[in-house]
């Protein structure tokens, strides 16, 4: 799977939240739910909430071409985290 971000956008997650966009490269996408589908500024943007190694994440992408631009990168809500396990067969 191909990933692309805003370098400088990428910066700032890493400065406010401890992540690096290039994690997304371990992104389990056969355990992830999509949480939400939303249109801004004319693009369909996905919330994904799935697994990077053994933790938890929350990821914002829009698809473009062949390639996955990703938003935003973060932990998950405790929302988040409990939709993932009850739809995991966890909670």
């Amino acid at each position: 799977m191909k990933y692309d971000w805003d370098d400088t956008k990428n910066a700032l997650n890493i400065k406010n939240r401890g992540l690096d966009f290039a994690l997304m490269k371990g992104f389990d996408w056969a355990s992830a739910l999509c949480g939400d589908i939303q249109n801004v500024d004319g693009e369909e943007r996905e919330l994904w909430i799935g697994l990077i190694g053994l933790t938890l994440h929350t990821v914002i992408v829009t698809e473009r071409d062949d390639t996955i631009r990703i938003i935003s990168l973060r932990r998950p809500t405790r929302q988040e985290r409990d939709n993932w396990n009850e739809e995991a067969g966890y909670g």
